[in-house]
């Protein structure tokens, strides 16, 4: 049997019924093991239920507690939220230079990290100053509200990770670079000509290697010398712009800090 409510929740009850005087015989008399009763609830009862619920204990919270929690889930941050804005702007800026048909260096990707680090230092100490930045995490069950000082620890924290996994990933790409190259040189003697000829195609790029090997071997030297500890340059940085903080305007005390000097 399947019985309805108004709240759209279905139930279906199945069991024996036992009428009062009924007639008993031996056979009856013997206690009959029921059949569990089972519940299914529609995937409508259950949301209805979820909102019903969740508009008991907005009630009970009253008012002025609703429009604390909400104002705390709209300035709840996660682990993940600074690192998350460094890439979306590293993706911004990587894609703005390849519309203008440009691809940015090491250096370039490193400067940016390191102004996008600045800008929301700059952010939060003027937010908190302002007294117009609120920020929550999830804490034991519950939220907890951020200090300014704990605000830019998780910022230098998600700098100091990003700052490694970009020299990791660099390092990487590199390497692929390298091996990629070494196999072209290896196998460029064979290769032919429309002509159908490799011996022309094999002296002439023996001759171009021969004017173009130290140039290439000093840029991959270069190359790897920049990626090489470029973090703790990175950090180093960030470390250098926050003693300065303050002395001068955001634009002139990035302009004073150089990852390379």
């Amino acid at each position: 049997m399947k019985v309805s409510g108004n709240d759209g929740i279905s139930t279906a009850v199945t069991g024996s019924v036992v009428y009062a005087n009924q007639p008993q015989n031996a056979a009856d008399k013997e206690v009959k093991k029921e059949e569990p009763i089972k519940i299914d609830i529609s995937q409508e009862g259950r949301e209805q239920y979820r909102k019903s619920l969740s508009a008991h204990n907005q009630a009970k919270m009253g008012m002025e507690s609703v429009k604390a929690y909400k104002n705390i889930i709209q300035h709840l941050s996660m682990d993940s939220d600074f690192e998350s804005k460094f890439h979306k702007e590293a993706e911004m800026v990587s894609a703005a230079a390849g519309e203008k048909g440009t691809t940015m260096s090491v250096q370039g990707k490193a400067e940016n990290y390191f102004n996008t680090y600045a800008k929301m230092y700059d952010e939060i100490v003027q937010g908190y100053e302002a007294g117009t930045r609120e920020t929550y995490v999830s804490k034991e069950g519950g939220y907890t509200r951020l200090t300014k000082e704990e605000e830019l620890s998780a910022l230098d924290k998600a700098f100091g990770k990003i700052a490694e996994e970009f020299e990791k990933r660099e390092t990487v790409n590199q390497n692929a670079r390298n091996i990629i190259e070494e196999g072209f040189k290896k196998f460029a003697p064979y290769r032919k000509t429309k002509s159908g000829s490799t011996t022309a195609v094999a002296d002439k790029e023996i001759k171009v290697d021969s004017t173009t090997t130290t140039t290439e071997k000093d840029s991959k030297e270069s190359t790897s010398n920049i990626i090489e500890g470029i973090s703790k340059k990175m950090i180093n940085a960030a470390d250098l712009f926050k003693a300065s903080y303050g002395k001068s305007n955001l634009a002139t005390l990035l302009a004073g800090i150089k990852i390379f000097g």
